[in-house]
């Protein structure tokens, strides 16, 4: 609930500019390495197990979901905390609608289009 609480604090007005996840994905070299809102729905909500990250240490209840709107879909991670969490758990679940403030990165690829992928950087849930 506290990560929750962090994102919610950031995101009050995140629904009102949300770009369309079709747009992102036309042009997506356009939005690399930027912070662009969308508002979709999460789906295949799944957590990371911890991982190490370099001059942070274990990194715990970090999540992935697949972010829809009525124009596409987007791999969203959320990074977790650098310590020791006082309990696990997934402030998105599987259905809610959410806005989501992301960093998009364009990862290499031979693709056409190329894989395009967000991490959370502030989560507000509008409901199921």
């Amino acid at each position: 609930m506290q990560v929750l609480g962090l994102f919610a604090c950031v995101a009050l007005a995140l629904a009102d500019e949300a770009l369309p996840i079709g747009t992102l994905l036309q042009y997506p070299e356009s939005y690399n390495a930027h912070t662009v809102t969308l508002q979709g729905v999460a789906r295949q909500v799944q957590p990371l197990g911890p991982y190490v990250v370099m001059d942070c240490g274990n990194v715990y209840d970090s999540y992935k979901f697949v972010l829809e709107d009525a124009t596409g879909s987007l791999d969203v991670t959320v990074p977790g905390p650098c310590e020791k969490p006082k309990g696990t758990m997934v402030p998105v679940a599987d259905g809610d609608n959410v806005a989501v403030q992301v960093m998009i990165s364009v990862l290499p690829s031979d693709r056409l289009p190329p894989p395009v992928k967000g991490t959370a950087t502030a989560i507000q849930r509008l409901g199921k």
